[in-house]
């Protein structure tokens, strides 16, 4: 069965683990909610014979539960169709909507690839869709304002409704706290600056001119742990486009070509990238979906291991070689599906199953922390705090490094995932002093007390809970806030960074 380039990847009843919405191309998408600690119970959402391309999930709601979208295709341009939304409940079923109950309207697309982001700021998700040109309208693109209480609204003159391309991930290029699209489609690289309202820019020059074209997919990394975002493009397509992957380094707000001197430059058709430290060394790896010419036999994916930031090494058997000479390969996502503190790889390939892998690497004298962000817990205090965690950069400082992670989705071309469980690998690093979540939009918050390795630690307010409960399940206590210190008790600090002045102290329960 064809698959189209990525998964949603997402807690969507909040229970603390990654469920699975997965797109095959043309025929459905396939559904599976996490059970116990290492199962999946399946659901069909029977979106039979439907153009299915990508997908995206996100709270639109407020009720706690993640609901989720489809982009659906317009049979080449002949028929442009309407997104599809399901409706997730609490009991797990779901409604499919055709987007009227939140209020979005009936602009018809070629859907290609919808994206949650908060443009302004105000701690909803609101909604883009970067698509196909339908063929008697230049226009492919829709931005919608997420309203609150579940309700949307189009927003016209963006910057991003005529744009020429549909695949993309989210990136902070310029450190400025707004998210940015960066636009990837066979000629180059374009970035489309967010500016903290509904207006994005068109950005000259941002990166070499060479080694852009023909990009796949792109993972946003900190591949040397310097504390800035470096960017992997897998690049090259089936047929003559036999072309080298691409490492921009990130040397002060300025990318750098660094392909060569960190052994990348692998030549190939390679249709996406997705990342995790896979031996929990404290160094980013990458995984390469390998695509094959038609009537071609299959070639395995690759598995490029970091020595220590430095440059990359090319890892034999796997275990996740074909067996199958006749699949091809179409996409990859990393994330650690069971929470045992190893980071595994889910594979879908055209003309085969979706394949989950999960990581036996053999622990030795290493250590992991999972730390799963939720929203600043201060907002009752403060309702300007209010933010989602999706885009918050998340950095745990040990007592000699720093690990950098981004709530994103780990190397994309078309669906999005929302990754707010991160993995960070950190070698022989026994104790963490602190780990820091910067949301979008200049919100700090800062926990130093209490933290252990290998451990999953919850940040902030996780699921809508009764009052005085938080986290997966409703299980733990929530956090008691005011605006007098700690005292020594475990403790998060929130504060606007352009204002440090007043600070909000949350103290936290085991």
């Amino acid at each position: 069965m064809s698959k189209y380039y990525g998964a949603t990847i997402a807690d969507i009843d909040c229970d603390g683990r990654y469920d699975l919405f997965l797109s095959n191309h043309g025929n459905n998408v396939e559904w599976y909610y996490s059970e116990g600690h290492n199962m999946f119970k399946s659901k069909d959402p029977r979106l039979y014979l439907h153009d299915v391309h990508g997908t995206a999930a996100a709270d639109m709601d407020n009720d706690g539960m993640m609901d989720v979208v489809v982009a659906i295709g317009g049979s080449g341009g002949r028929k442009p169709g309407l997104p599809i939304y399901f409706k997730v409940n609490e009991d797990k079923t779901f409604r499919k909507d055709a987007g009227t109950s939140f209020g979005f309207g009936k602009e018809t697309m070629r859907g290609r690839c919808p994206t949650f982001l908060d443009i302004d700021h105000d701690g909803d998700l609101d909604l883009v869709f970067l698509n196909q040109d339908k063929l008697d309208d230049p226009r492919g693109n829709y931005v919608y304002e997420n309203m609150g209480r579940g309700k949307f609204r189009l927003r016209e003159n963006t910057g991003l409704e005529f744009i020429g391309g549909w695949t993309h991930t989210l990136i902070d290029y310029n450190n400025d706290g707004n998210l940015d699209f960066l636009v990837f489609h066979l000629r180059t690289l374009e970035v489309y600056a967010g500016t903290g309202s509904f207006k994005f820019v068109r950005q000259e020059n941002v990166f070499p001119a060479n080694r852009v074209w023909r990009t796949t997919s792109v993972a946003e990394i900190d591949y040397d742990n310097d504390g800035d975002f470096d960017l992997f493009l897998a690049r090259g397509f089936p047929g003559r486009y036999n072309i080298p992957n691409t490492l921009l380094e990130n040397r002060g707000g300025k990318y750098v070509d660094v392909t060569s001197k960190t052994n990348l430059g692998l030549l190939g058709h390679n249709g996406h990238v997705t990342y995790g430290d896979f031996n929990n060394d404290g160094y980013i790896d990458l995984y390469l979906t390998v695509n094959t010419d038609y009537n071609t036999r299959r070639q395995n994916d690759i598995m490029l291991l970091s020595r220590k930031g430095m440059d990359f090494v090319q890892v034999k058997n796997t275990g996740t070689e074909s067996q199958n000479q006749y699949e091809d390969g179409n996409n990859s996502i990393a994330f650690d599906f069971d929470l045992d503190g190893k980071v595994d790889i889910l594979s879908g390939m055209r003309n085969s199953t979706w394949n989950l892998y999960r990581n036996q690497t053999p622990p030795g004298n290493r250590h992991y922390v999972i730390v799963r962000v939720g929203r600043p817990t201060a907002i009752n205090l403060n309702p300007k705090l209010k933010r989602s965690p999706m885009g918050a950069v998340v950095t745990v400082v040990t007592k000699n490094k720093k690990f950098m992670r981004r709530v994103t989705t780990p190397g994309r071309s078309h669906s999005q995932a929302f990754m707010d469980t991160l993995h960070f690998g950190l070698g022989q690093e026994k104790q963490i002093k602190s780990i820091i979540v910067d949301y979008m939009g200049g919100v700090r918050l800062v926990r130093e007390i209490g933290l252990s390795v290998d451990k999953i630690i919850t940040i902030g307010k996780v699921c809508k809970c009764p009052k005085g409960t938080n986290g997966p399940k409703c299980k733990l206590t929530h956090p008691k806030c005011s605006l007098k210190r700690c005292g020594g008790q475990r403790c998060e600090r929130m504060f606007f960074k352009n204002n440090k002045n007043t600070i909000y102290y949350c103290i936290v329960g085991r």
